[in-house]
């Protein structure tokens, strides 16, 4: 029997599973469709069942379909597969056969539709190609049936999922983890909003390099700077030296702080340099596995910089700057469920929240659909006041995971690329705003994941920190700087 034979004979017996068991046909039927099945009758009879089940909202029986099929040979067609002897399948067992049978149909498809956009000379929509094949292979039935919240078994996991700190990751600023229970959460999207020329990349290389600290595997794809201008502010950043004074440093100098600040990294930090406009999704899904297979590297916590100057993984003629954006946001929020992360980023502001010491959603430049699909949004603003302060605000305009429009002032050490809390954060009277009638939301604090020790000199007064194993603390003596 050739393999044309075989699947049409798989064709014929899923067909007769979809009349003869429901719980079969309920699993199968929201997946199929016409191009899944190669045999003439079966494409018919599938058109056939679909009309029906659109109009009567119910699968038809033999008589009905008699009844309403008008394509007698069909019909016959239909005779003969309910003939077929399927007593040697299970109910488990052909469905393991139909899903492999699916996803064996789906790449397939995919591969011709590769292979006309080639002939058509439609090498953008290609880009797409390894992500629709992930997706082919991946297709399952799911066998999910929800959460039953007030289910006996179900204690134990609610009561797990409310002690669990594990899959938070620290900001490393104390004053911003109280705002959103803890810090950055797995399978989300945090995206810092400011207006050009903020300081986007400093607050991420930051928190990064904290996160880093703590003893997190970071990935950080930068896609405006290169490569070395990151790692040169997170140089600056761990050897407590300045951005201009680290480049005065000598060969000896530069070895004795890197050699301290690398014992003093818990974790570990890795650049990816994209050209702007350029890296997908599909890019940097890939750059991950090459890691995890090359390095062993699976990451904790991943930084884009920054998610506005990505390309979408497939364009439409009909797309436009909104749409597109919207695209490039769920896509990098679907990784983040993927892999079971957090993932940050950063967005522009449009020209109305230039020079705004208040932001909100409406200040999303590009598309607010990025606003609808992140998690948490966190709009920085700096009066002048703020600026000769040497500090920013911070306000929660999204949040998933505490109260909204509530806020802090954030220190910045713009010499050595470094953010840390501010003994005031805690008090939105004190806080210079242009919302100066602002109150704390409560005087409680959310559970708050383990954090290690922080960048800044000074620590708020009168906090209980909790933290886990520490990392090795650093040198007070700072270097001495030899020219």
């Amino acid at each position: 029997m050739s393999d044309n034979d075989d699947e049409v004979l798989l064709e014929n017996i899923i067909m007769k599973f979809l009349y003869t068991d429901s719980k079969v046909r309920d699993k199968v039927i929201p997946y199929f469709k016409f191009s899944l099945f190669d045999d003439s009758d079966n494409v018919e009879l599938l058109k056939f069942i679909k009309k029906f089940m659109t109009k009567y909202g119910k699968f038809p029986n033999v008589k009905e379909t008699r009844l309403k099929l008008k394509n007698a040979e069909v019909f016959d067609h239909l005779r003969e597969v309910l003939k077929i002897d399927i007593s040697d399948y299970t109910t488990d067992v052909i469905l393991g056969e139909i899903e492999k049978y699916i996803q064996q149909k789906s790449v397939m498809e995919v591969c011709f539709n590769i292979a006309d956009r080639v002939t058509n000379e439609k090498m953008d929509e290609i880009l797409s190609a390894p992500d629709e094949i992930r997706e082919a292979l991946a297709f399952s039935f799911d066998d999910n049936v929800g959460l039953d919240i007030f289910d006996e078994e179900s204690e134990d996991d609610m009561y797990d999922h409310l002690h669990n700190t594990d899959y938070v990751v620290s900001t490393g600023l104390d004053s911003v983890d109280d705002l959103i229970e803890g810090g950055f959460h797995e399978k989300t999207l945090t995206l810092i909003m400011a207006e050009t020329n903020m300081g986007k990349s400093l607050m991420m290389g930051s928190l990064a390099k904290n996160n880093a600290q703590q003893g997190k595997k970071v990935v950080y794809i930068t896609c405006e700077m290169s490569e070395f201008k990151i790692g040169e502010r997170i140089i600056a950043n761990s050897f407590d030296i300045s951005t201009k004074d680290i480049k005065k440093l000598t060969r000896e100098k530069f070895s004795e702080c890197f050699k301290r600040a690398r014992a003093n990294m818990a974790g570990k930090f890795i650049v990816k340099e994209y050209p702007t406009g350029v890296a997908t999704i599909s890019h940097i899904r890939n750059f991950i596995k090459e890691l995890e297979l090359k390095k062993k590297f699976i990451p904790d916590i991943i930084y884009i910089d920054y998610i506005g100057i990505m390309a979408a993984t497939m364009n439409n003629k009909s797309d436009n700057t909104y749409t597109v954006q919207k695209r490039i946001t769920e896509e990098v929020r679907r990784l983040a469920v993927e892999l079971g992360i957090p993932i940050v980023s950063a967005i522009q502001t449009n020209r109305m929240g230039m020079g705004k010491d208040e932001l909100d959603l409406t200040n999303t430049s590009d598309s607010i659909g990025t606003a609808f699909t992140a998690d948490i949004i966190i709009a920085v603003t700096q009066s002048d006041e703020l600026r000769n302060m040497l500090k920013f605000r911070w306000n929660i305009i999204k949040n998933r995971y505490g109260q909204n429009k509530v806020g802090v002032t954030i220190k910045v050490d713009y010499n050595k690329m470094r953010l840390s809390d501010d003994e005031v954060f805690n008090d939105n009277d004190n806080v210079p705003s242009a919302n100066t009638t602002s109150k704390p939301v409560s005087n409680s604090k959310p559970k708050r994941a383990p954090v290690a020790d922080k960048p800044s000199d000074t620590k708020p007064k009168n906090r209980r920190i909790i933290r886990s194993t520490p990392a090795k603390k650093a040198d007070d003596t700072k270097p001495k700087i030899e020219y």
